[in-house]
């Protein structure tokens, strides 16, 4: 394609596609109040970690009603940052997306009208309307509802250039665009994943009123011939569709068709054929990665109704969740152990990135063929992911005995994991307000926070002073989901914060008030006090970083047993929700009784009673480093064995490492090397091939500083 017709075809790219909302209405943007001195003052604390600045006035438009704001620019070209002569990227002065995360990039006609404005209106390729069906699977159509923005009641505006020169700015400015729905539901629908032991990705989402199914949307990126740049163009496909507010993806399953695996037409392999984010080289077994994005969205028969949820990004969870198993690194991996008298213990899988993990594997039969002997495998938890191999001149008898150790000591191997995510969902309210003291300034607390922006320090600090009412109207980019999503990273990342609490969102007024439990409250206090005395016990202001997080981690091992029991009551439960046919009964059970282990999952275990599992020690090890003035993570992810696990990131001397407390603390086992998993680089093979971090704290840690 020659630099000519590049030119011209993102031209027309962009006058369809660019995105934009804008600064000021004809009859006037909505006007807003200035940030307090303590709001202004803690953005002013993350404004190194934001790419743009946040706008203190709240545009507000009707549901039809275009966008304008006046300007000297005489023709589009005069705007600094559109693709001009020689640009193979397309960008825009505008960019208009329907979350605040910036990823869901949307389209809008922007155009010069003869009032000499910049006027944005609704355009095609805009708002979910329409699931038809074409062919063997079904399309996502994405169109304009008339002249309206669609089913968007917030819409965020990115603005590259000055409105009035064209000049590029120094920094993006971010405007939130408010939409009159007239009455509509303002709740919008917030989606959750996660995964399951057993290798499926879980979708669990809130109930929009009036939807009688969800659609399951795969968001793809097209790009140009020959160019990886984003277009801001998408490709939309349905993947499924369910009836209730929970998706589950299908079994890993076997895609080798020599041992009945699942081939042709098949429906499953299709959605996972879906569900991949790479691209297979067969001849050079090199893997492409193609990220892309799922959506909820609610349907009322075929019409899209309400908003769509939030994007759930395939980084997140494709290098965690299995694909197939690597036949032919398999089979490299098993002439290699014939040659050593050897039988494999695990087997490679690729992942839905099409990256390839180790995972080991049970011997479920032995077959004699001829003089050899053919082993059928299957991997560790994932019963449906299977394969063969042969053992080429052995006995059944000779490969049994080595079959069954293997096995055996599988089966024995007690995990030292015990994290699951807590799901909290968005409760509107309308709160009555007289008499309450709502928590406006949270500049005088002193507790030390872990936070990534202004809005979590924010919350972080209301949270820990246990306020009940908490005004966040001067976070006007935040929705309700937002809301929730903050709380969810604070509780983590804040572990003496009292974890659990109910979050009532009052949108109208821009309140939340959380509830508290009073009994645990009073545990979470008394666990506050034995942090700040065992950092003053432990720490001196003459320890490196190194130092201190070496002596936080030897307190942990000396004062802290792994908790076992609590382990497999948090596992049962996990069985019981994910078995379609247990009862209200069942998982109520299976509930009540990890809720009386509770404390083994939080800070209070540890530092109250002496015990806990993975996601104790972590989060204690948070807890103490927080208080010593260390810059830690406290993360989640998975082992090999898909159990879910939780560990530490730890900054030192500039660099991010890793260490898990757990795996440090052998309990008096002489075979366990205690310390092996202490403040280790990130591509150090014994934390790579163990620890499996969700893409979401390795990206916190790549953007540090950028």
């Amino acid at each position: 394609m020659n630099r000519r017709i590049r030119v011209i075809l993102l031209s027309v790219l962009l006058l369809s596609f660019l995105s934009g909302c804008s600064l000021f209405q004809r009859n006037g943007a909505g006007q807003g109040e200035q940030f307090s001195e303590s709001v202004r003052k803690l953005r002013e604390k993350y404004s190194k970690n934001t790419p743009y600045d946040v706008q203190d006035k709240v545009i507000h438009i009707k549901e039809n009603e275009s966008i304008a704001f006046p300007t000297e620019v005489g023709k589009m070209n005069d705007f600094e940052t559109l693709p001009h002569e020689g640009q193979t990227e397309l960008l825009s002065s505008f960019e208009l997306y329907g979350d605040s995360n910036l990823q869901g990039l949307l389209g809008a006609d922007f155009k010069l009208n003869e009032d000499r404005e910049v006027e944005i209106e609704p355009a095609y390729h805009f708002s979910a309307t329409r699931v038809e069906a074409n062919k063997d699977r079904t399309e996502y159509g994405l169109a304009k509802q008339g002249e309206s923005w669609g089913v968007f009641d917030t819409l965020y505006l990115l603005q590259r250039d000055d409105e009035h020169t064209g000049k590029k700015l120094k920094k993006p400015k971010l405007w939130v665009v408010k939409i009159d729905k007239k009455g509509r539901d303002k709740l919008a629908l917030r989606a959750n994943s996660s995964l399951l032991s057993d290798g499926r990705l879980q979708l669990e989402w809130t109930d929009v009123p009036g939807a009688d199914s969800y659609s399951i949307v795969k968001r793809e990126y097209v790009t140009l011939p020959g160019s990886d740049s984003n277009t801001g163009l998408y490709n939309y496909k349905e993947v499924d569709r369910v009836t209730s507010t929970v998706y589950r993806t299908d079994l890993p399953t076997t895609y080798d068709t020599r041992n009945g695996g699942r081939s042709g037409d098949d429906p499953v392999m299709e959605r996972q054929r879906l569900l991949q984010a790479f691209d297979q080289d067969y001849s050079s077994r090199k893997a492409e990665q193609k990220p892309y994005d799922l959506f909820v969205v609610p349907l009322k028969g075929q019409e899209a109704l309400g908003s769509i949820s939030n994007p759930i990004s395939s980084d997140s969870f494709a290098k965690l969740m299995p694909s197939q198993i690597d036949f032919r690194t398999f089979s490299d991996q098993i002439s290699a152990l014939r040659q050593q008298g050897n039988i494999p213990a695990e087997a490679p899988l690729q992942m839905m990135d099409g990256q390839i993990q180790n995972f080991p594997i049970v011997y479920e039969k032995l077959e004699k063929s001829g003089r050899d002997v053919r082993c059928l495998v299957s991997i560790k938890g994932m019963p449906t992911v299977k394969t063969d191999f042969i053992v080429q001149q052995a006995s059944v008898e000779e490969v049994q005995s080595a079959a069954d150790q293997h096995n055996e000591a599988a089966n024995k191997a007690e995990s030292r994991s015990g994290a699951y995510d807590k799901y909290i969902s968005v409760e509107q309210a309308d709160l009555d307000l007289n008499g309450k003291t709502v928590v406006r300034d949270v500049s005088s607390i002193e507790d030390k926070v872990t936070a990534k922006s202004a809005a979590e320090e924010y919350f972080a600090k209301a949270l820990l002073s246990d306020a009940e009412y908490v005004d966040y109207s001067e976070f006007p980019e935040l929705s309700e989901g937002d809301v929730s999503e903050i709380i969810i990273e604070v509780l983590e990342q804040n572990p003496t914060a009292q974890q659990g609490v109910l979050p009532y969102i009052d949108g109208k007024q821009h309140v939340v008030h959380f509830k508290y439990d009073a009994k645990e409250a009073a545990k979470y206090e008394k666990a506050r006090k034995k942090v700040k005395e065992i950092v003053k016990e432990i720490i001196t202001d003459q320890m490196s970083d190194r130092e201190k997080i070496e002596a936080i981690n030897r307190y942990l091992i000396d004062h802290t047993s792994y908790d076992h029991p609590a382990y497999e009551a948090g596992k049962a439960y996990e069985a019981t929700i994910e078995n379609q046919n247990s009862s209200e009964e069942e998982i109520s059970k299976a509930r009540k009784k990890l809720d009386d282990m509770e404390s083994s999952y939080n800070i209070t275990g540890p530092l109250l009673e002496g015990k806990g599992v993975c996601n104790a020690y972590a989060v204690t090890f948070q807890a103490l480093a927080q208080e010593a003035g260390l810059e830690t993570m406290y993360v989640k992810g998975n082992t090999p064995d898909f159990d879910r696990h939780a560990w530490n990131y730890a900054k030192v001397d500039g660099q991010w490492l890793a260490l898990d407390v757990t795996w440090n603390d052998t309990d008096g086992d002489a075979n366990k090397k205690e310390n092996r998993y202490l403040l280790l680089s990130m591509d150090d093979a014994t934390y790579a091939q163990s620890h499996y971090a969700n893409s979401r704290f390795d990206e916190a840690i790549q953007n540090d500083g950028e």
